[in-house]
Parts: structure tokens; sequence; C-alpha cells
């Protein structure tokens, strides 16, 4: 297909009234074009499909739980370097509940952590969510758990760092990454990390702890598409008493009881052990790759299609443009749509929803793939839209497999 006639797909597509977007902007401190100077006031405001563009300036932190509830919304940290991330450090922690079936939240290039009195509250707790939950090119810690996802239809993370918070006083294990109950979960591109076990002080009578799983998978589905699950490193002993304190173990890569865990490409390992200075690890050994109770673990061959990405919000009139890589040559398939709903396929996940439309081109070769494509003017009263992109990939045998979405936010020139 001629890169003409892709253009005239994303310009027919962008003219869909569906996608357009109401779009409230967000800075400290306030000025000419800010709206708010809070994030919730932002959520509070908007209505189900408006867009929150959170401005970045060095330096500013936005200290306040989020919680949207019942709502669809893409929210977009505004950078201009591909490593800033808005930081919005939380008493409480961040959540996401009822978002209804067939509706979708966006977090987009945001660092969600908790830092409350409550030093094991998960940084963002994703609940009874019937549409789809995604979290792109973002940062999520937490003082306990990072992401508590519980009775959730389709929670995406693609490219995040996620980290469960250190066990700081009682002797408990680092908090996982991600806990999983009855949900689907797909970790892509991305890296989750258990968290430390708690280090031994002098004048403790007890060593040190073992570090927390990456992944707690009780119920559900997870899809780890490669991704790394890192158990958390073992607490620290200490050789400032003596005897020594014995230092802890690595955590698990992840520990199952139950559900379905689908390996794809994933890079899976314990963690490191302590140590414990003078006296060495003491007997302490690096965490397995898993710990296993109950449930399957699915281990899946199929071509590699990853994510789409792009590296900040566009204006009109700017040049979309994309990269992902691919595994396989063959056929590479591009779809375009609207906010993303998981609908399932033999291999991987199509995260769209609505009408989209698709472009097939042929990959002659594995690896980088680029496409650009000018952006043309959004229209009278548009102030934005958003747009899911996804690739797909099919080997010459016809495997396929269906890779990650990129949330493409396209702005009016004037933002």
């Amino acid at each position: 297909m001629s890169f003409s006639l892709r253009t005239a797909f994303i310009v027919s597509l962008l003219a869909a009234p569906a996608l357009a977007s109401n779009v409230w902007v967000v800075a400290q401190p306030a000025g000419p074009g800010v709206d708010f100077t809070s994030i919730q006031a932002a959520i509070d405001a908007a209505a189900s499909g408006d867009t929150i563009l959170v401005r970045h300036a060095q330096g500013v932190s936005y200290l306040e739980s989020l919680t949207i509830d019942g709502k669809s919304l893409v929210i977009t940290g505004d950078t201009i370097s591909t490593l800033a991330l808005t930081n919005v450090y939380g008493p409480q922690p961040h959540v996401v509940r009822n978002v209804p079936a067939g509706g979708a939240v966006v977090f987009r290039r945001m660092f969600l952590s908790y830092g409350g009195a409550a030093i094991d509250g998960p940084g963002l707790w994703v609940h009874d969510n019937a549409g789809s939950v995604w979290l792109e090119e973002s940062r999520i810690n937490g003082g306990g758990v990072a992401v508590r996802a519980e009775r959730n239809a389709a929670l995406a993370l693609l490219r995040c760092g996620t980290r469960g918070g250190g066990a700081l006083f009682e002797l408990a294990p680092g908090y996982a990454g991600i806990e999983c109950i009855d949900s689907r979960i797909a970790v892509i591109e991305g890296q989750v990390l258990g968290g430390a076990g708690k280090h031994a002080n002098y004048g403790d009578v007890d060593g040190a702890t073992v570090g927390g799983p990456a992944l707690v998978l009780a119920s559900g589905e997870v899809l780890v598409d490669k991704a790394e699950l890192r158990g958390g490193l073992g607490g620290f002993g200490s050789s400032a008493a003596m005897p020594c304190l014995p230092p802890g173990d690595g955590g698990p890569g992840y520990a199952q009881s139950g559900g379905l865990l689908r390996d794809h490409q994933g890079f899976i390992h314990g963690g490191e052990h302590g140590d414990s200075g003078n006296c060495g690890p003491m007997g302490a050994v690096d965490g397995p790759a898993s710990t296993t109770s109950g449930g399957v673990l699915e281990a899946m061959a199929a071509p590699y299609a990853g994510a789409w990405s792009n590296s900040r919000p566009l204006r009109e009139g700017e040049t979309a443009v994309l990269q992902y890589t691919s595994s396989a040559p063959g056929l590479h398939i591009a779809t375009l749509g609207g906010l993303p709903t998981a609908l399932p396929l033999p291999y991987g996940t199509l995260l769209q929803g609505g009408p989209f439309q698709v472009i097939v081109f042929a990959g002659a070769t594995s690896g980088l793939q680029t496409k650009s494509f000018a952006l043309v003017d959004l229209g009278p009263g548009v102030e934005g839209v958003n747009v899911v992109v996804q690739g797909s990939a099919c080997d010459v045998t016809g495997a396929c497999w269906a890779g990650s979405g990129a949330v493409l936010t396209i702005l009016d020139a004037s933002f």
C-alpha cells in the first residue's frame, strides 16, 4: 500500500466524530490556557471521553491521590523529553474503579506513587472494571503492592516500570510489583520488580527478610509479553553485631497459586540475595524464577509484534513517527481505532474498540519498523482525538501475533 493511501486512512480516521475529545489542561502554576492546577479537579469536571493534558515542568510534582470512578478518560503527560514523566505522589492509593463495559481509562507518561502514613498502601488500586484500564510508558511505585488488580476485565501495562514497596519494619517479605485477583492483565515490554526485603539493623534479634515477588497470581489471567519479571532484592544483614545477622534470600520472579500465566518471550528472574558486609551472604541464595502451588503456565511460541510508540502528544500539522519491532519478516498489519477494549485472539489480544481501519504492508525484514504519517487539521471545534495504533505480524508459516497498541493523542495546534 502506498504512503499516500496510508495517510488517507489516517485522515479519514481522525475525521470520525466518535473519537473527538474535549481537552482539559492541568499545570502549575496557574496561568493563561490552564484550566486546573489539580489533576483530580480536572477528573471531577471532565465528562467520559475527555482528555486531560498534564503539563510537565521541571521540579513540579502533583501531591494528590487520584480517583477515577465510572468514567472513561485519557490522562497524558505533555512532555518534551522522552525521559520525563509527570510525578503524582499521593497520600492515599490512586484508584480506578467501575469503568463500564466498552469504556477505557488511559494513563500515559505518568509516575504514580504512594506516600501515605500506612506504609503498605498500594500505588494503584484497580478494581471492579468491566471496561479497560491502560497504562503506557508510565511508572507505578507502591508503599506495599505497586498495582493491586481485583475483578478487572482488561488491564494493560505497556512499557511501564512497576516496583513493589520494600519491607521497612515488620518481619515480612518485600511487597509484590503486581497482584492479580480475578483479572485479565497484559504486561508488555516493561519491567515489574518485587520490593526489597527488610534489612537487619544493629540491635535486631532477627535477620533480614526475603525479597518480594514481581507478580502474585492468585486467580485470573496474566500475559507476560516480552516483559521482565524480577524478584526483589533480599534484605541486607548486619556485621555490626556479633554474631552477624544473616541477609535475606532474593524474591521469586512470580508466585502463582491459581489462574493462568501466559509467557510469550518474557524475561523472568529471581531477585539477588542480600549481603552482610564482612560476614558475606551467610547462606542466603538468589530467588527462584517462580514458586507455584497451583494454576497453569502456558509458554507461547509465536512471532513477536511489538508495541507502536510515539514520544508525546502531537499537534495537528506535525508528523507522527511511529515505531515497533517485529521478530518475523512477512506480513505486517497496523490497525487504527478507538480507545482500547480487549478482544482476545488466538495469539495475543487486539486492543481495539468500535470501528477501526486496517493497514496492510509487507515487512521484508524483522527488527525495527518505522512509519511516518502527516497529521492534518482536525477540523473546526475539535480540540483533540485519541487513536489506538496496533501492530501485528504474521510469518511465512501463517502464524500471527497481535502486538500491543499505543495511544496516539492528537491535539489542536492551539494547545
